[in-house]
């Protein structure tokens, strides 16, 4: 998998190959992030395409139904109940959610009555309900006639402003033309962006498998379901994704993923058997942090804040939801650990990556992160799938990629130059 990112944000240009884990390094500000945005941006929008459409163009049903006086009249128990919907052929048939060009007004009105439990028929003249009827079905004629392609770049779009907070253009350069591009061996996509907005979406194939982006924050300070202390924080897309798969377990699960998320569980804790001695569970107040010897269920902010990205992984391994050939984001997954828990948590990410093949890009400010990651894919026979960059700032002060696999004594001068000068 090779991403190629041209500018966006503060990155010039980027040129990053995913195989098994690869570590991003650079000064703060040298757009390692921009390039893990870039990548959760492109595979995210490219995930599961058709169902994202589908459900847009439910959206533009709902909008259409609403700003119409009398359609939002006539079917306002309807738009309730269209808001709350979830797949479910037994309240709603398939056919209203993925319009039929052939659609009838006769089908729209069995439909709407089925739902609402009423006829409509009592409260409108017979000619009343016949335009009504003829102009709503015409709508979902018209959106089930439109391309899907019609809402690639507006999926793109969301995507984008979910991570980089609607600036992703180029900072010294808004207005002009920048891309994200990956290629993999069953699919290339390519987003095209000026001004803060998608101009183009190129999708050809398929992404199977999920991706994670974890930044650097502490997500488990932040409030979850059944939590009410009048600070609940509204997260964004790939937050919400995240906080959601750490409530419940997947229930679609097999047994060969059960049986696989089961060893990576006894991998996890039998690496981290001198350090954790508790695991996250979700509680009706929340998500909390069950110790072994403490019978009192702790609040997860009371956590230590080191081992908060090691129990999310976890959980997230648990529950089902990190699993064989997804892609793994996290920005300085070192972040308040311990050196020493620091190569543990490397080695797991490795052992990750041999056992489930979970491809990672992981940002990082520590020597002793990046060298354990690269001693233990040596370790285990995986050297060839580590890949190291080095961000940096060209001639014009934009910043760029360099790749220093072949001389990671690069990033460990840069590492300790400020101690040499102490």
């Amino acid at each position: 998998m090779k991403l190629t990112v041209r500018k966006i944000a503060r990155v010039d240009k980027a040129v990053i190959e995913i195989r098994g884990i690869t570590v991003m390094t650079g000064a703060n500000g040298s757009g390692k992030s921009t390039v893990s945005k870039s990548l959760y941006s492109i595979l995210e929008t490219g995930r599961e395409l058709p169902e994202k459409v589908l459900a847009e163009k439910r959206n533009s049903f709902i909008y259409r139904l609403r700003e119409n006086d009398n359609y939002s009249k006539y079917c306002n128990r309807i738009l309730f109940l269209l808001q709350l919907w979830r797949p479910n052929p037994d309240i709603f048939p398939v056919s209203f959610f993925i319009p039929d060009p052939n659609f009838r007004k006769e089908d729209l009105k069995r439909h709407l009555d089925k739902l609402s439990g009423r006829k409509h028929s009592a409260e409108y003249t017979r000619e009343q309900e016949e335009e009504i009827l003829s102009g709503i079905a015409g709508e979902i004629r018209e959106i089930a006639e439109s391309p899907d392609s019609r809402y690639y770049g507006f999926i793109a779009e969301k995507t984008l402003n979910d991570v980089f907070c609607g600036q992703f253009s180029d900072l010294r350069s808004p207005k002009g033309n920048g891309s994200i591009e990956l290629t993999a061996s069953n699919a290339r996509y390519r987003i095209a962006v000026s001004d803060n907005k998608v101009t183009d979406y190129v999708p050809q194939g398929d992404f199977r498998g999920n991706v994670w982006y974890l930044d650097a924050r502490h997500l488990l300070d932040e409030e979850y379901p059944g939590q009410s202390t009048g600070r609940q924080l509204a997260g964004t897309g790939h937050i919400q994704k995240i906080k959601g798969s750490l409530m419940s377990a997947r229930t679609d699960i097999s047994l060969e993923e059960s049986n696989e998320r089961k060893e990576a569980v006894r991998v996890f804790d039998d690496l981290l058997s001198g350090v954790l001695s508790g695991k996250l569970e979700a509680e009706r107040s929340g998500i909390m942090y069950k110790e072994e010897k403490i019978d009192v269920p702790i609040d997860v902010r009371n956590v230590a804040s080191g081992l908060k990205t090691v129990l999310l992984i976890r959980r997230l391994i648990e529950n089902g939801y990190l699993s064989r050939g997804d892609v793994f984001i996290i920005d300085e997954p070192e972040m308040n650990l311990h050196p020493e828990w620091q190569v543990i948590l490397a080695e797991f990410f490795v052992q990750m990556t041999d056992q489930l093949g979970i491809r990672m890009l992981l940002n990082s400010h520590s020597p002793y992160f990046v060298r354990a990651v690269e001693v233990k894919l040596a370790g285990y026979g995986l050297a060839d799938s580590g890949r190291y960059y080095l961000m940096q700032e060209n001639e014009t002060g934009g910043m760029e990629a360099e790749d220093v696999t072949q001389k990671t004594e690069l990033i460990y001068k840069k590492f300790y130059l400020p101690l040499e000068q102490l």
